[in-house]
């Protein structure tokens, strides 16, 4: 039994090996025709129409929209390599998706969804532990300004349950504003969703702020709002 996991183990650091782990600044990503999911299959012939290929250059700003269900979720998964298609790929400067290690993908792709899972522990812990890098208090206090979260809330407590639903949401908008300084990817969720429409006028300016200083980014954003003034590139309505 111990051979065998050694084994597995040898099996495991070889296929790492072969994996790119620095792979850089993304400055394009190509969608090739992609057998699952289904949602993925029917987003690609929508948007290419006659065509088997998406081309996503560095500076493209790219609207995802859909009905719940309609494959939004499956989408991050691609793109943040959580989810690998069988048939087809997702290549990153010409390498496919597959081959490109985990780490290399967070380095470069940063998602926040609406549904995180917060840490009980200092708001700055959280932010370092989530980050994975320090945070100075200046540059926490900087952002926790420009989302306008009040001073008390110093510590996530019940996983987040303790603060109130705008609370949680700035919170999260606070991460997004320290974590998008240096990737190459940003998939924009609605953080703004649920929020009273002061608050929610507030953050989506924040959205607008961050897209317009990562013009060198790509950039994906998940939005239901038609009205929205934020100037797509591409469109992609699953």
């Amino acid at each position: 039994m111990k051979k065998y996991f050694n084994f597995i183990r040898k099996s495991i650091i070889r296929h790492k090996a072969f994996l790119v782990q620095g792979l850089g600044m993304i400055l394009f990503l190509t969608m090739l025709q992609a057998s699952i999911p289904l949602a993925m299959r029917k987003m690609i012939s929508e948007v290419t129409v006659r065509q088997s290929v998406l081309s996503i250059p560095q500076g493209d700003i790219v609207r995802i929209s859909g009905a719940n269900g309609s494959g939004k979720s499956t989408f991050v998964k691609l793109m943040t390599g959580l989810l690998r298609p069988t048939e087809g790929n997702i290549l990153l400067n010409g390498i496919p998706g597959r081959e490109v290690s985990s780490d290399s993908l967070k380095n470069e792709i940063f998602y926040i969804s609406q549904d995180e899972i917060f840490l009980n522990d200092t708001v700055h812990n959280y932010m370092e532990a989530m980050l994975n890098r320090p945070v100075s208090g200046e540059e926490l206090q900087c952002v926790r300004d420009k989302v306008q979260l009040d001073a008390s809330v110093t510590e996530i407590a019940n996983n987040g349950l303790s603060m109130s639903g705008g609370q949680r949401k700035k919170l999260l908008m606070m991460r997004l504003l320290l974590g998008s300084q240096n990737v190459s990817v940003l998939i924009l969720d609605e953080l703004e969703a649920g929020l009273d429409a002061e608050a929610k006028a507030h953050l989506i300016q924040l959205k607008k702020n961050l897209v317009e200083m990562r013009k060198d980014a790509i950039i994906f954003i998940i939005s239901h709002a038609e009205n929205e003034d934020i100037p797509f590139t591409k469109r992609i309505e699953l």
